[in-house]
């Protein structure tokens, strides 16, 4: 973390939104401030102002609903994890009226190493493109299948602090 954040007092920075839903966390970023070769998979969602990433368990998340069985598996033995993106335009706090917002500032090192870490969390099939799983939450978003083992302990909240 060390020289990526806080910012010093004149380094320019730039705005990216952590948002909590109830047990969920995700992470907001301008799309017109992403660098497209650090994180080119954003390029899926042209148009919109904004991008939400959420990385959880892929049976919980992509259920309709969520069970009290879904989330036991998923804490102790998940099946593979997705990343959610969601495209929209509305300011932050409006398009998740419910969700609490917290607005942090990076510096344009911390700005692409958020991206290169975003990017490493997409899975890959034999040609190196991102695998898309099916039609997220939002009625612009993605479900993607992601690297990285879900469980308890190695949850969304555990990802979004990394």
């Amino acid at each position: 973390m060390a020289g990526l954040y806080p910012p010093g007092a004149h380094e320019a920075t730039t705005p990216v939104w952590i948002t909590g839903h109830r047990l969920h966390t995700g992470i907001v970023v301008r799309r017109a401030d992403i660098p497209p070769v650090i994180w080119p998979e954003s390029d899926d969602f042209r148009g919109s102002t904004y991008l939400e990433v959420g990385w959880g368990d892929r049976d919980y998340y992509q259920a309709p609903r969520g069970t009290l069985a879904l989330a036991l598996r998923a804490s102790f033995a998940s099946r593979g994890s997705v990343l959610h993106v969601a495209g929209f335009d509305t300011p932050v706090e409006e398009f998740f009226p419910e969700a609490d917002v917290v607005e942090l500032a990076l510096t344009a090192r911390g700005l692409d190493a958020l991206c290169r870490f975003i990017h490493e969390g997409y899975a890959r099939d034999e040609r190196g493109r991102p695998i898309v799983l099916g039609h997220g939450v939002y009625p612009r978003s993605l479900f993607y299948q992601a690297t990285g083992s879900y469980r308890l302990l190695d949850n969304c909240n555990t990802w979004t602090a990394r």
